[in-house]
């Protein structure tokens, strides 16, 4: 993720050419490019997406260069006065021949001017229908920013009476807006449905529309802040909307601008759970590819350092050019929870969480063979076997994790004085961390009836503590908000699969 600024407005960065959507030279409108002839600003909220990340994409992708000035939100309203609309986003083209500024002070208007810089395609030039096409979905985009800014700004006055109206209108519409993308990705604005290119203007390749929208859907999907109790699930709910917003996260704009990791594993959780479930609850954006057909990959073939799945690629600079492999879960559950309480710094409680990470390692392999095995009488007969009283691998181990529950719950009460109330132990301690959604994950597989021959209650009713945990993590809200982000992303990728089967 790209740091452009780190210090007060008076701080620039200047952005250089990517090579990615347009031509290193040559102005779509004025046979030059555009930075021979202009110095180009661009003024917005530090810290904030909205209107102002899909212009920088833009211009990034259309190698136009320019420098990032960057106003605190708190200090706004007494600078209004410096920008021609008394608005942000401000796009400022600075002629250099002559120290002529013009000022485009609509965002609309500049996502257009700059889509069709350089030859850039993000804004369609030579087609009528498709620039209109655009134009309305860019248009729409507008009218629900108006619904989460009546939001925004009514919680910023502490005008609580007027939050609540905004909060209840914007939940009463946001079915409708849902509806209205479903229809534009249909191409059912052309009259017979269907067609749609999976793009919002129906071209054949993303463009502006759909960069106006990708940030605002993240933030009105994450309910939080100046959103705080909306009912975002009609947004949730739609697979086809999720399957387009993947599509864009991954397009070739905005992976030069804004290199993310990318996680490549099957449509399923396995040993992917865990890592996913971290970066959606720390809120890093990912790549989630989900393509992978273990049928028929050749694993020699493989660029991860130990040939096995998951394999986690991270970004190690913000163009885009040095990557790094990582092929081990934990070394990829550490890197996205880093920073975050998911994986605190205090040495002792991350020692606790790393022996809980590696002991469901020896579980996962315990059962790994049973899961290889062809023969379906010999793979019962290996599950019978893990499980069996006292002397079965996958027994003991599960004893073992009952054991070291047991002894953080007891901790915990006597650390207190509770002496015994309810349940409250997480797997490294009294808080909840990377440790619990890799065990959590592993008591899933157990309890999910997938492992012919293991009972799915068997650990939860032979293993009293066990059992108290899992309803414990059940509970959280963090398992919630892990378990629709899955539903989620697992129903876009079978929809995605659906439309154009991965060649992999």
């Amino acid at each position: 993720r790209q740091r452009l600024v780190l210090s007060a407005v008076r701080t620039s960065t200047r952005h250089g050419n990517s090579g990615n959507m347009a031509s290193a030279s040559g102005d779509g409108n004025n046979g030059g490019g555009v930075n021979d002839k202009y110095d180009v600003e661009l003024w917005y909220f530090k810290g904030i997406k909205a209107r102002g990340w899909p212009l920088q994409v833009a211009l990034r992708a259309a190698n136009v260069s320019f420098e990032l000035k960057e106003v605190p939100f708190a200090e706004f309203a007494a600078r209004q006065g410096e920008f021609k609309f008394a608005t942000v986003p401000e796009l400022r083209l600075k002629e250099r021949a002559t120290g002529v500024t013009t000022f485009l002070c609509q965002s609309n208007a500049a996502l257009r001017w700059a889509g069709r810089q350089n030859g850039c395609t993000l804004y369609p030039v030579d087609d009528a229908l498709a620039a209109a096409r655009v134009d309305q979905a860019l248009d729409s985009a507008e009218d629900l920013f108006a619904l989460c800014g009546a939001c925004v700004w009514s919680s910023v006055n502490k005008d609580e009476t007027a939050h609540r109206v905004a909060i209840a209108r914007l939940t009463k519409r946001l079915p409708r807006y849902v509806t209205q993308l479903e229809i534009m990705l249909d191409g059912a604005c052309d009259g017979d449905g269907g067609g749609g290119s999976g793009y919002l203007g129906a071209t054949a390749d993303v463009t502006v529309a759909d960069l106006k929208w990708l940030p605002l859907l993240d933030f009105v999907e994450s309910a939080s802040g100046p959103l705080a109790g909306i009912d975002a699930s009609p947004l949730a709910a739609s697979a086809k909307v999720a399957a387009w917003r993947a599509k864009v996260a991954a397009s070739a704009p905005v992976r030069a601008f804004e290199p993310r990791p990318c996680l490549l594993y099957g449509n399923f959780g396995g040993r992917a759970y865990a890592v996913r479930a971290a970066f959606w609850l720390v809120d890093t954006p990912f790549d989630d590819d989900r393509s992978l057909n273990f049928g028929k990959v050749d694993a020699n073939a493989f660029a991860t350092p130990f040939r096995s799945w998951p394999a986690l690629r991270v970004p190690l600079d913000d163009t885009g050019a040095k990557w790094l492999v990582i092929g081990q879960t934990n070394g990829m559950l550490r890197y996205a929870a880093a920073g975050s309480a998911l994986y605190p710094d205090d040495v002792v409680v991350r020692a606790k969480i790393d022996q809980v990470l590696g002991a469901v390692e020896d579980l996962f392999w315990h059962v790994t063979p049973s899961m290889q095995e062809s023969d379906e009488d010999k793979k019962i007969a290996l599950r019978k076997a893990l499980v069996a009283p006292d002397d079965g691998k996958l027994w003991k181990m599960v004893r073992g994790f009952d054991e070291l529950l047991g002894a953080e719950q007891a901790a915990l009460a006597a650390g207190d004085g509770d002496g015994g109330g309810a349940w409250r132990a997480f797997a490294a301690g009294d808080a909840f961390t990377i440790a619990d959604l890799k065990l959590i994950g592993a008591l899933d597989l157990l309890g999910s009836g997938m492992l012919d021959g293991i009972d799915k209650t068997w650990a939860v009713d032979t293993f009293a503590n066990v059992g108290r945990y899992v309803a414990l993590v059940h509970g959280t809200e963090q398992y919630a908000r892990v378990a629709a982000k899955e539903k989620a992303a697992s129903e876009a990728a079978r929809a995605a699969a659906a439309t154009h089967p991965p060649p992999r």
